[in-house]
């Protein structure tokens, strides 16, 4: 605009607006933002009329463009500070929320599997054993639904860490089995398991978390097959002399997964479009889970299904360091049952704990043994209770009513008099904050819900005590006597018939299969009209059904030496 030319009627506002200012000609340029005026930008001149060159409007065109960039700019970066802060305060909430969630359910489950645990300690009626077990069972899954979600935390937080250890293929195939077996016969399904013989070795690895894959993976062919089987395979991929890569495969014969929904299972709280989550139940988090601890183990799971056929899932794991098995090491003729017995010296405990039934396990657990006991329901009075009694230790709950057991543990240990007390925590908190705070300030940790061992290797570590251990030493002659005896006359078709399957199974010694191996050896003994193989096969038949694997095993090496000829014998010894 030339000021002095603004002559209209409606430039008079404009104007009157210029002219005060001294302006004599001015340029401007409206701003827009997607299609929105945002506002105005302009050169303006107060000293003389000027006439503005196409470059001078260029100039302010390209100016414009860059601001309204600018502020687009501004504004996004203050809108993604915004969404970190909330994201931000989201994670606090949502471990707020976790660690409160743990804590309300840890408390009462430590009372569930603590009494249950007691009971069967001293319950001898069969039924009523079978439903302590039930419950103890009911709560040990209802504990694995919640640990479930804090490792789903943990990994997403980066909090997971990996573990690598050494230990045999054959002893987690074996335990996989043992967990497994009583769910397979339940379902009237067969449980097999397969190992590669170059797999007689051991291996480094993290056990536990490769025992958490596969405690899912069997548990979720278990839960979706209702007839056929259920198969555990061991392979090795690729050797390379001092490392493999292995693959543990479960196979199932269960209703398949359809190839669209194959991706979206191993996503967080997802599960199988269609899939009923009131008859299959879960959190919809074993896959991911699995899948994330996969990853970080340096491995990857894959999947292969047909609807109606079943599925095969695969842990698949690289470059895994290991070592051939030393023939003495990988199989042992004779087995050795610990048992420690611990024998404490006289010690006074105070328990500070505001919860009446986790008061009770504490004291069931510890009834046996020669202690003294001071019970505090609040952290004022266990304050007080310490002072005056001197306790040789305290079990003292971390969140109690009028003081936590934070601000007790601190009191104390300031104070001079009781800076030498020994304080055990005994907690439901599972966050790592939470942990690591304590350790800093307790002697001692505890974790809710706990079993009896725990408490008692803890207390060990801080109270005179003396260890007694019993050893149970099965040797190869041991069950060999006279209730088992065979003829001579069938020893060699005993052995014609079942040496070789025999052979076979003694080196995984699997419980089904052994069980199967007892009912034909049964059937066989009383076609024979043979009284102690028909005794021996029965007893091995009872053990693997009552899943008593130690027993079960020992008797299960002995068959060869009762097949044994007298001959074969001197040779033997």
């Amino acid at each position: 605009y030339d000021i002095s030319g603004l002559s209209r009627p409606e430039d008079q506002a404009i104007k009157e607006i210029l002219e005060p200012q001294g302006i004599q000609s001015i340029y401007t340029l409206p701003l827009f933002k997607n299609g929105e005026l945002i506002g105005f930008v302009g050169f303006d001149s107060v000293k003389q009329k000027h006439k503005y060159a196409q470059k001078e409007k260029a100039l302010l065109t390209i100016f414009g463009e860059m601001y309204v960039n600018f502020s687009e700019r501004v504004k996004i970066s203050e809108e993604l500070k915004r969404t970190a802060e909330q994201a931000k305060s989201a994670s606090v909430a949502k471990s707020e929320f976790l660690a409160n969630m743990s804590h309300e359910i840890r408390t009462p489950m430590n009372a569930v599997l603590g009494f249950s645990e007691i009971l069967k300690g001293s319950l001898e009626d069969e039924k009523l054993l079978n439903y302590v077990d039930g419950i103890h069972v009911a709560g040990k899954n209802l504990l694995s639904l919640i640990n479930d979600i804090l490792d789903l935390s943990k990994i997403e937080a980066g909090h997971m860490t990996i573990s690598t250890e050494e230990i045999r293929v054959k002893d987690i195939l074996q335990e996989m089995m043992d967990l497994f077996n009583m769910k397979a016969r339940e379902k009237g399904i067969d449980l097999i398991c397969d190992q590669d013989e170059k797999l007689s070795a051991f291996i480094t690895i993290d056990e536990v978390r490769v025992k958490q894959v596969l405690l899912n993976l069997i548990g979720n062919a278990m839960k979706f097959t209702s007839e056929g089987m259920v198969k555990l395979v061991a392979e090795v991929l690729v050797d390379t002399g001092s490392k493999i890569d292995i693959a543990f495969r479960v196979k199932d014969t269960g209703i398949g997964i359809p190839e669209d929904q194959q991706g979206k299972i191993f996503e967080s709280f997802t599960q199988q479009d269609g899939q009923s989550t009131r008859k299959y139940g879960g959190t919809g988090l074993g896959l991911a889970i699995s899948k994330k601890l996969a990853t970080m183990m340096g491995g990857e799971i894959t999947l292969e299904s047909q609807v109606g056929e079943g599925s095969e899932f695969s842990l698949i794991l690289k470059n895994v360091p290991y070592r051939k098995a030393d023939k003495a090491s990988d199989d042992i003729g004779v087995k050795v049952k610990k048992e420690e017995e611990y024998h404490f010296a006289p010690a006074r405990i105070l328990i500070a704990e505001d919860i009446y039934s986790n008061i009770e396990v504490l004291l069931g657990h510890l009834k046996d043994y020669n202690f003294e006991f001071f019970i505090s329901e609040n952290g004022r009075d266990a304050l007080e209770k310490a002072k005056v009694y001197r306790p040789d230790i305290i079990l003292m709950d971390m969140q109690m009513p009028i003081m936590s057991g934070y601000e007790v543990t601190k009191h104390l240990k300031e104070n001079p008099d009781t800076k030498d007390m020994t304080i055990v925590a005994v907690t439901a908190s599972v966050m790592k904050d939470d942990e690591m705070r304590i350790k800093k300030l307790c002697n001692g940790y505890l974790r809710k819900p706990f079993i009896k061992s725990d408490l008692l290797f803890e207390l060990s570590r801080h109270l005179k005590h003396e260890i007694v251990t019993k050893h149970e030493v099965t040797s190869p002659k041991d069950l060999i006597n006279a209730e088992y005896e065979i003829a001579e006359s069938i020893k060699s078709e005993v052995k014609e018939v079942y040496l070789d399957k025999w052979e076979s199974l003694n080196e995984l010694k699997i419980g089904t299969d052994i069980q199967e191996f007892a009912s034909e050896l049964l059937d066989f003994a009383e076609q024979k009209n043979a009284e102690g193989l028909r005794k021996y096969a029965q007893k091995l038949y009872d053990y693997a059904d009552e899943f008593d694997i130690d027993k079960m095993e020992v008797l299960f090496e002995k068959f060869y030496d009762l097949i044994a000829g007298s001959e074969e014998k001197e040779e033997v010894n």
